[in-house]
């Protein structure tokens, strides 16, 4: 989503460069080079980029709250469902208002195609009777063309990658989700059963797990871990599920940081512990303790005096035991 805002505040700039390379007035650039200007200012001033580009930037808008949300390291999965359950409902309301939403993405893409050069509406490529490479709508109304081969397909798309990509998540979490007070009313024999299967190699006494579905409104009004240990079990499970794999990304991210070609013959350990050091910048380590903590691992024939701790200057030294 920033790569498209950056391209779109860019798009006047970029063409501006891009025109003075391939009309190469001066003879400043080689040949390579104009070739390949030309081809990308072809490229993204033809109506078919231009109008990728504005439903892009308008429907991935809808998904960026969602992004930044799962890449977080402290997300849960009951506030990832349900974030996940409203985007995925946006689009399916924007289908079935496709005409009125288009209007707003077809301003932008006309101020846009102003600037590539267009006088008035964006323009309908060349259509033929049997075509094979790209859609050919018989519509002769531009906004209605871009719509029919654009805005509704990638809209289309969008929908089915969503369910996609989030179907294994939100059967995983709509199970252990029904034992939420809200959604007690979803409780029956079949439901039960199938949490049952899903959470039975970790439940602590799975022989009363039965009786304590039964009694789960007044369970969930007791909180006792001690009474209902089955119930707390799977709500335990349920918060700690992870939902995205951002925080094994960024530790893969940052191996090249830490383990370098000069480190690459360290251990395990050390490998292990400036790795952690590298991904959790944000939490404060107390400088004076790990000194006390490491003169204490390791004595040696001279004491080992803090510098940062409030001793006098005299006692700063290193004096032979």
């Amino acid at each position: 989503m920033w790569v498209l805002e950056d391209f779109h505040s860019l798009y006047e700039a970029l063409l501006y460069c891009l025109n003075v390379i391939s009309e190469n007035a001066d003879s400043v650039w080689d040949a390579k080079a104009v070739v390949e200007a030309t081809g990308l200012l072809k490229a993204v001033t033809s109506a078919n980029f231009i109008a990728a580009l504005q439903c892009n930037r308008y429907f991935f808008a809808f998904t960026k709250s969602l992004s930044i949300l799962l890449q977080g390291s402290s997300q849960d999965i009951l506030t990832a469902y349900e974030a996940v359950k409203l985007v995925k409902d946006t689009p399916r309301d924007i289908r079935c208002e496709a005409e009125v939403e288009l209007k707003e993405v077809y301003e932008s893409k006309l101020e846009m195609g102003k600037l590539a050069g267009f006088d008035c509406d964006l323009p309908i490529p060349r259509r033929c009777g049997r075509q094979t490479m790209r859609n050919s709508n018989p519509s002769n109304n531009p906004m209605q063309y871009w719509r029919c081969t654009v805005f509704v397909p990638f809209l289309d798309s969008l929908i089915s990658e969503l369910d996609s990509r989030f179907s294994v998540m939100s059967a995983a979490a709509i199970l252990g989700l029904k034992l939420l007070p809200s959604n007690l009313h979803l409780m029956n024999t079949e439901s039960e059963k199938d949490i049952f299967t899903s959470y039975k190699d970790d439940l602590p006494s799975g022989s009363t797990f039965r009786q304590e579905v039964y009694s789960l409104p007044e369970i969930l009004k007791i909180t006792n871990m001690k009474c209902y240990p089955n119930i707390y079990m799977i709500l335990h499970l349920l918060s700690v599920i992870p939902v995205t794999s951002a925080s094994v990304e960024r530790a893969n991210s940052g191996l090249k940081a830490v383990k370098t070609l000069m480190r690459s013959t360290m251990g395990q350990e050390r490998f292990v512990a400036l790795l952690l050091l590298y991904v959790h910048k944000d939490i404060q380590l107390d400088i004076n303790k790990i000194i006390d903590i490491f003169a204490q691992k390791h004595p040696r024939r001279l004491t080992f005096v803090n510098p940062l701790s409030s001793l006098d200057v005299e006692n700063n030294i290193f004096c032979l035991v």
